[in-house]
């Protein structure tokens, strides 16, 4: 039920947050982001259905779509979608699929018109589904946490190349038997499309 009831939060959070933005955003600042990349997970070796498993070191079917509101003093507000998966063994088709919803707050730097480096920092509910192909197949949601860092190149007014280097952690225990821990660093790169 706790787990419902911190679903049921994230809509209302996010009125609160876009009712907040708009306010604070000139025009011409609205980004969307699309990354992709690799996950390394902090944790390779888990426990799950009693059975250690060793998960892949890189992650598959990485994407990530972001969309921010950016401010006249270069403070962006906006929110991410990322989903990734990690096989594991001992299983042939066992896998893990997590999908991150979050708000995002992020500091950009414009030392020249080119180079845009930025910090920032992100909470949500991450959803992760464990799947051990042989048809055990649990769901789990957690709070996720994540801190970020990196460069966007602005080729033009409205395109960039974006790179980013982040932290995700989650509250998961790990202490059931099928709770998956997704936290690990996130090595990302993709384009921006201001309007």
């Amino acid at each position: 039920m706790k787990k419902i009831t911190r679903f049921l939060l994230f809509p209302l959070l996010l009125g609160c947050l876009l009712s907040l933005s708009s306010g604070l955003a000139r025009a011409g600042d609205f980004a969307v982001i699309l990354k992709s990349g690799t996950v390394q997970l902090w944790d390779n070796d888990q426990s799950h259905d009693t059975v250690k498993r060793s998960f892949d070191s890189n992650s598959q079917r990485t994407l990530a779509v972001a969309w921010e509101i950016r401010t006249a003093k270069d403070i962006a507000l906006g929110m991410e979608y990322f989903t990734f998966r990690h096989g594991f063994t001992p299983s042939a088709t066992g896998r893990t699929i997590t999908q991150v919803v979050g708000f995002t707050v992020k500091k950009y730097f414009s030392p020249n018109r080119f180079l845009h480096p930025y910090a920032g920092f992100g909470l949500g509910l991450g959803h992760a589904k464990y799947d051990d192909g042989d048809g055990n197949v649990d769901r789990d949601i957690n709070l996720a946490i994540q801190a970020s860092t990196g460069i966007e190149f602005r080729i033009g007014d409205n395109f960039g190349i974006y790179t980013e280097v982040k932290g995700l952690a989650s509250g998961t225990e790990g202490e059931e038997d099928n709770e998956f821990d997704f936290s690990g660093t996130c090595y990302l790169a993709g384009i921006s499309m201001i309007f």
